[in-house]
This record gives structure tokens, C-alpha cells and sequence, in this order.
């Protein structure tokens, strides 16, 4: 699979950029790419609930309170997008878990607010190894780099926002093919069971 040099050599090479040998060169380009791509590759990771940054946690409670709800949890410190509340008697039809996430009172931390007791978050993590990715992911994560670095080594808008087309294209078609790998077929008979029954 691809490296994160990988990953920054596409994003260049999408903007007709020098490649680079490593992040710590000396270059304009290695600059930008180590400075660019932890938050494009933050920003592909929020962008879907990506089975493979996907994880689960028991939430540490706060002792502050917040108007309007029970429970005040901390921001897991890994955590890039929290997506639901785990609720382990969730089924087809039923609410999920209300939960709500922002700053504390001091502003100087992020939270989850819920009525749940003893709240588990299924979230979003940051996971940095690119070998964890997917093909398509990868693809992807190369032309939002691309569109963020067309503006400091092109100086060129067309291009960025060129880039970020192709982006959003390949974001989608990733997402796509994640979920579908995910879907769970409807359990039926086959013919030679129905014929055995």
C-alpha cells in the first residue's frame, strides 16, 4: 500500500509539482506537504464513517453539568468525528441515542452531552498509517492534498478548484464502495435449501 511520501508525491504530481524524497527536505514542496497533509488527511477521515478508522469507547464522565442534558462526557483524545451513542438494544426502526458535542463552559476542551448513563461513542479515529487505507481512500486523500496545495506551489485557483472537483468525485466513489462492501445481504433461502425443506 502507499506511504504518506506516497500519498504527497500523487498530491504533487496532480499540480505538475517536484516530487520529493522526504518530509524533512529542505524544499517548498516538502514544507507544504508536511504542513498540508495531516489536515487533508483528517479532513477525508471526517468526511465518512470509515470502517477502518471506526472505533468504540466508554466515554470518561465530567463532573460539569449542561443545561438539557444528563451526562457530560470528554472528547476522546484520538477522536476526529463522534457518530453515535452505542446502544446495544439499537435495532431496525428504533431512535437512536440523542447526543450532542461542543465546548465546555471554559472553553478549553470539546464534549459529548448525552441523557445516556455510562455512554460508549462509536467515532471516527485518527489513524495515521496510510497501509490502513483503502485504494480508492488513497486516491482520494491524493487529490484533496492536490487542491491544497495548488494555491502555495501553483498560484493557481482553476487548478485548486480543479482539484477539488476530482476530490469530491473520488471521496464519493470511495464512500461507495465502503458502504457496499458493509451492506449485509437479506438472508433468503436458496433453492436447493427451499427444495431440502
Amino acid at each position: 500500500m502507499a506511504s504518506e511520501l506516497d500519498i504527497c508525491n500523487a498530491g504533487l504530481s496532480h499540480v505538475s509539482a517536484y516530487g520529493i524524497q522526504s518530509l524533512d527536505e529542505r524544499t517548498k514542496e516538502a514544507r507544504e506537504c508536511k504542513r498540508l497533509y495531516p489536515i487533508a488527511r483528517d479532513a477525508m477521515l471526517e468526511s465518512h464513517d470509515w470502517a477502518i478508522a471506526r472505533k468504540r469507547v466508554a466515554l470518561a464522565l465530567l463532573s460539569d453539568t449542561y443545561s438539557g442534558w444528563d451526562y457530560a462526557y470528554a472528547w476522546p483524545a484520538d477522536c476526529i468525528m463522534p457518530r453515535k451513542i452505542y446502544d446495544e438494544g439499537e435495532c431496525a426502526g428504533s431512535e437512536k441515542i440523542k447526543f450532542e458535542f461542543g465546548v465546555s463552559a471554559a472553553l478549553n476542551r470539546r464534549v459529548i452531552l448525552t441523557n445516556q448513563e455510562d455512554a460508549e461513542l462509536i467515532y471516527t479515529a485518527k489513524v495515521t498509517d496510510a497501509n490502513l487505507y483503502t485504494t480508492m481512500m488513497i486516491d482520494a486523500l491524493s487529490f484533496r492534498l492536490a487542491s491544497d496545495l495548488a494555491l502555495p506551489l501553483r498560484s493557481d485557483s482553476k487548478l485548486q478548484a480543479s482539484m477539488k472537483n476530482q476530490f469530491i468525485g473520488m471521496i464519493s466513489a470511495a464512500q461507495a464502495s465502503v458502504a457496499n462492501a458493509e451492506e449485509k445481504p437479506p438472508e433468503t433461502k436458496s433453492d436447493f435449501h427451499k427444495a431440502r425443506d
